[in-house]
């Protein structure tokens, strides 16, 4: 009941809509988190929680794609995993058409070529996707960030392919962009984001 109290809690706080003029919210809401910035530490590990908890439930089938394998009811309803296998239908999509490839160890890699950076895109992994954003490329980030939340949508592709994303309210993309002001340092960001919404972010 807690575990499931905590994440209704993360996600839930950015769903909600507020009634006030989104830039002098966004402003206003940043400060805030940016002096709070401790929560993110509680975020970060309610995240680790949140995959060490399912992992054990997921594996690699035959034809090298993701299931879930012998889940309590009660823990996919907590969890919310219906969502987990939408994103599995995502990646085992890729799987068939030869783009993406599974080992044992659940780690999620492409096929063929693959260039030696690391930074500016979407890393898949079985419990959502993390990217390398540099100093320059994480504060691009958050001014897309930001414009979401002001209500005039993304102007370029920024977001990891979850579709629930795209229903999250202001605050959640408010919060996002005040947490990775935060972090960015000389070397830019790590941000990381599960099926579940919850994010973290760090510095690198």
């Amino acid at each position: 009941m807690l575990r499931k109290l905590s994440i209704m809690f993360l996600v839930g706080i950015f769903m909600v809509g507020f009634m006030i003029p989104k830039t002098s919210f966004a402003q206003e809401y940043s400060k805030e988190v940016n002096v709070k910035d401790n929560d993110q530490a509680l975020e970060n590990a309610e995240q680790e929680k949140l995959i060490n908890t399912i992992k054990p439930y997921v594996h690699v089938d035959a034809d090298g794609k993701l299931i879930l394998k012998n889940v309590p009811e009660d823990l996919y309803k907590e969890y919310n995993l219906s969502a987990l296998e939408d994103h599995f239908d995502y990646i085992n999509k890729r799987v068939e058409d030869n783009l993406l490839v599974i080992d044992n160890q659940l780690n999620i890699k492409p096929t063929g070529f693959q260039p030696m950076a690391t930074y500016g895109k979407w890393t898949y992994h079985w419990w959502g996707y993390d990217r390398k954003f540099t100093h320059k490329q994480a504060d691009s980030f958050v001014n897309e960030l930001n414009t979401a939340a002001g209500g005039a949508g993304f102007v370029s592709v920024v977001l990891p392919p979850i579709a629930a994303l795209g229903g999250m309210a202001g605050s959640y993309w408010v919060t996002l962009g005040a947490r990775v002001s935060a972090h960015n340092g000389k070397k830019g960001v790590l941000v990381s984001i599960t099926w579940a919404l919850v994010f973290s972010v760090e510095s690198l």
